[in-house]
């Protein structure tokens, strides 16, 4: 799950900057399942715990002074920022800028 979600993030910044469109009528329907099952896993806790802890990895690769306003700002603002990715996942249309889906 974890490769599926780094796998989705890599195709859209490469992605965004392409020029041409490569709509696909196979390809579109696939990317849409994906973004709705991304949707679930992402509210789920298991995940939320998986990325509170590879932020806290990050923290803990700042200066020993910042990490612990990281560390704090990771607890305080997490979940909600889980959750607004959750939530606005289908906004960002990401099939549609990585040119998989007509806009």
């Amino acid at each position: 799950m974890k490769f599926l979600i780094l796998i989705f993030f890599v195709i859209l910044a490469l992605s965004v900057s392409a020029e041409e469109t490569n709509t696909d009528p196979t390809l579109c329907p696939l990317c849409q399942e994906f973004m709705k099952f991304l949707e679930k896993e992402l509210e789920s806790t298991e995940v939320d715990k998986w990325l509170e802890n590879e932020i806290e990895k990050f923290c803990s690769l700042v200066p020993p002074e910042q990490a612990t306003v990281c560390k704090g700002s990771v607890e305080l603002y997490g979940p909600v920022v889980f959750k607004i990715l959750a939530d606005n996942i289908a906004a960002l249309r990401p099939c549609d800028k990585i040119g998989v889906c007509d806009n």
